[in-house]
């Protein structure tokens, strides 16, 4: 390939890069066109609703912070941080989705930006491994198709914000590598832009991991070329800083995270010490779970998202970083063997290495307990066990794996003599045996306390589970063994190499259809899922086709017509009020929550941080009386409860086509209060769980109304006398109208005829200021943790407008990055110039 001309390896590298796009493409397309149920998982219930808030709130014409529809305002978007707000490339599709039609919405919001993504991934794994590896075109082929097909990015089809993020590793990583070489200032400048686009997706689990990957290849690339005299200390710094300026750019976003975390600092306590006192990690896997690596689906299922299940009785499982295949894993020890050589490029051996040192510490990472090292690990740094989600470093395992296929592939194509040795007879025994050896391991680990062997293998010798067992994974090895076999021995010596690359593209296809379009159980077993009875009950076309979905859309239409809030008692029903602008009280998940509203809410919750639902609710159970739930729900305007309840209390009345419940009397939205009391704040959060409010609105000691306060009744229920005044008040005082329909920003008209407090039932914070008719008024935290302001007499334009101070710092630094890194581009560019001239 050398020896061609720049045309030819043009037009070659064209060709080959579009067949591999064609093919990724071809691959994604009926998912793209939805005729294939990809939506499953957390997607209808989470993900895919929370976009639909985001492209709505940016059709508004802003940057959604503050969050209307769930959590009442609790749960601000930019404290999350699990959606890709800041991410300046997925505008366009927020712009264009047209949010009243839900499947083309699907497709411009989820599907499309996906699957561009993922063939922006193929063909920057294309060109770093031509560019960064010296690959021929058909080893970086190899090493695109593995990358973007991979089991990790498959299963974010219903998270697509980290098949984004994803797709910007591979060209962090040419950035690097040839940054590390030649000291160009245009690729600091660009590594500094991908690791800066990498960083506004979101998702900060990955994006920690994916900087600590990164970083740790820079380093070895520079230690590497400074060890060979190739490259000078000296630019360890500029590669330190292209790191700093990509945070930089994101500086904004990672304000929200840091406050967020903050909020969360007691869960998070809770968490680590559940951790702690079992000293496991919450991923571990068996180390029998290596034979995928030979056998793809050993088990029969792959694992979803978060490799949560309970395949062979574990708490959790890795299978879809490790599914690989004999083609594959002869792909990447053909890499070995090549590392192993003395005498090949340099380079190559040193990237080699390091993506073998890649799959050494990710399998140990994920195997957690099961590793000798985990015990004396989580003793000697007490921090070890604290890491959360070994899972999220399966990203590494599978890019590890595509460069090593890539690097075997095309080594064997171009070096003959390593060809010679390599690719006989017994290299397809040494397959095998090594197969064997692999499916063999289990038998050797007996399980804890008993006799017998691992379960899994039991099922060999069952008569039940027996045919399926010999219909797929054994049939596969001996099919594969023996193509394999046949293949490397009686092919002509220039076709097997080729023929390599074929077996491995032909698995990545194969076993990458149950990732994308087969079943991702959330609950595994250990028997195999009935794909066709699977893909009807738990996968969906569209988030609107989920049974959540479907609920949410006619609740969310009940909410609005009666202006209200709903709350379920299942929270994955809350998340449809962003789908279907609603406005819901909960949902799923709660981290982060402001921490007055969640120390006021998980009294009669559970599931946080992550599936906050009403399930510790005596009232909803029976008896006439409101409990502390009762008086939080009607005092935050929640009207309709989604739930079934075998005996629904007399408060409660069914209403028909959905398992719906109306509770009667939620104070409105917004609405006038007359009688103000002052408390500390232990007092004003008894007063929300324990009065109903229209007795009386509660206000910091030392506010100083323009009207006389109250003294403090306690708590109770309303009288006859406080219901009848509280209605006079609001037909003296009208709220004419409420408009939230711009991002972060409300605007109420109102009618006031006495000195009067407004209370909102949103949740307050410090980010929020207000104007009465363009004059800034003070935004008074009520209720412990609702928002007021005094309103004198007269009509009135309202403005309330969120912006949290932090951010502005956060946009500070972001801009001095963005200024650094333009500076970086055109100073030396500049200073070439005044040369010439």
């Amino acid at each position: 390939m050398s020896q061609l001309s720049p045309w030819r390896r043009g037009r070659t590298d064209m060709i080959a890069a579009s067949l591999l796009l064609a093919t990724v493409f071809a691959f994604l397309l009926p998912a793209l066109s939805l005729r294939a149920p990809t939506t499953f998982g957390d997607a209808p219930v989470e993900s895919v609703p929370r976009v639909f808030a985001i492209a709505r709130a940016v059709q508004s014409g802003g940057l959604p912070l503050w969050d209307f529809n769930t959590f009442a305002g609790a749960r601000p978007f930019y404290v999350t941080n699990e959606s890709a707000i800041f991410y300046p490339l997925a505008y366009p599709f927020y712009w264009l989705a047209d949010l009243d039609d839900v499947e083309a919405a699907t497709v411009m919001l989820v599907l499309l930006p996906y699957v561009i993504h993922l063939l922006w991934a193929a063909l920057g794994a294309y060109v770093f491994a031509r560019l960064a590896l010296g690959l021929v075109p058909l080893g970086a082929a190899v090493t695109g198709l593995v990358w973007a097909l991979s089991p990790e990015m498959g299963v974010q089809i219903h998270t697509p914000d980290v098949a984004y993020l994803f797709a910007w590793l591979p060209w962090v990583m040419l950035a690097l590598a040839r940054f590390v070489e030649s000291g160009s200032c245009r690729w600091w400048v660009a590594g500094a832009m991908s690791l800066g686009l990498l960083a506004s997706v979101g998702t900060p689990n990955f994006i920690v991991r994916t900087y600590f990957l990164a970083a740790v290849t820079g380093s070895v690339l520079w230690l590497a070329g400074v060890l060979r005299r190739q490259v000078p200390g000296t630019r360890l710094l500029p590669l330190m800083a292209m790191f700093l300026i990509g945070l930089g750019l994101n500086a904004f976003a990672w304000v929200g995270v840091f406050e967020g975390i903050d909020w969360m600092r007691g869960q998070l306590g809770e968490i680590t010490a559940t951790m702690a006192s079992d000293m496991w990690s919450e991923s571990s896997m068996p180390p029998s779970y290596l034979a995928v690596l030979f056998i793809p689906s050993f088990f029969g299922v792959l694992d979803n998202a978060h490799a949560w299940g309970v395949a062979l009785e574990e708490g959790v499982t890795n299978l879809s970083a490790l599914s690989g295949g004999l083609a594959l894993v002869g792909a990447m020890l053909a890499a070995v063997g090549c590392g192993l050589r003395r005498g090949e490029n340099s380079r190559l051996r040193l990237w080699i290495w390091l993506a073998v040192g890649i799959q050494v510490v990710t399998l140990l990472t994920m195997m957690g307990r099961y590793t000798p090292v985990f015990d004396w690990l989580c003793t000697a740094l007490p921090w070890f066990f604290k890491i959360p989600h070994a899972v999220y470093y399966r990203f590494a395992q599978c890019w590890s794996a595509a460069v090593l296929a890539g690097i075997g592939v095309s080594v064997l194509l171009t070096n003959r003599s390593y060809r010679e040795r390599a690719l006989r007879l017994r290299w397809g025994w040494a397959v095998f045996g090594l197969t064997l050896a692999a499916t063999a391991w289990p038998l050797l680990q007996p399980k804890p306390g008993e006799d017998s062997y691992i379960a899994a293998y039991k099922q060999l010798f069952d008569l039940e589970e027996g045919p399926w067992f010999a219909s797929d994974p054994l049939t596969y090895l001996g099919v594969a063994l023996g193509l394999a076999i046949v293949g490397l021995t009686f092919l002509p010596l220039r076709l097997r190499p080729i023929a390599l690359a074929m077996g491995v593209c032909v698995e990545v296809l194969r076993f990458g259809v149950p990732v994308f379009y087969e079943s991702l159980l959330y609950e595994q077993t250990r028997e195999p899922p009935d794909y066709e009875v699977v893909i009807q009950d738990e996968r969906y076309r569209t988030a609107a086709d989920h049974p959540h979905g479907r609920v949410g859309q006619e609740v969310a239409a009940q909410s609005r017509q009666r202006g209200v809030r709903f709350v379920g008692f299942n929270s994955r029903v809350d998340n449809q009020a962003w789908l279907w602008d609603g406005q819901a009280l909960l949902g799923y998940s709660s981290k982060p929550l402001e921490p007055r509203f969640r120390a006021a809410v998980q009294q009669f919750t559970d599931g946080m941080p992550y599936d906050l639902m009403f399930r510790r609710v005596p009232a909803l159970s029976g008896g006439t009386s409101l409990d502390a739930a009762g008086y939080f729900l009607r005092n935050m305007n929640v009207g309709l409860i989604v739930g079934n309840l075998d005996a629904p209390p007399t408060w409660m009345n069914q209403t028909h086509g959905l398992e719906v419940l109306s509770l009667p009397e939620p104070l409105p939205y917004a609405y006038f209060q007359d009688v103000v009391v002052e408390l500390g704040e232990d007092e004003q959060q008894a007063r929300l769980l324990g009065s109903d409010l229209r007795r009386a609105a509660y206000v910091p000691p030392g506010t100083r109304p323009g009207f006389e306060l109250s003294p403090d009744r306690g708590t109770g229920a309303a009288t006859r006398d406080d219901v009848e005044r509280f209605a006079r008040l609001q037909e003296r005082n009208q709220v004419i109208s409420t408009d939230r329909r711009q991002a972060n920003r409300q605007v109420l008209e109102v009618e006031v005829a006495e000195p009067t407090l407004l209370v909102v039932a949103e949740t307050w914070h410090e980010g929020w200021t207000a104007q009465i008719d363009g004059a800034v008024a003070q935004v008074l935290r009520v209720n412990d943790l609702q928002q007021g302001l005094f309103v004198e007499p007269g009509r009135h334009r309202i403005e309330l407008s969120f912006f949290p101070p932090a951010l502005g710092a956060g946009f500070l630094a972001s801009g001095l990055s963005g200024l650094l890194l333009i500076l970086a581009g055109v100073l030396p560019r500049r200073r070439r110039t005044e040369s010439e001239i």
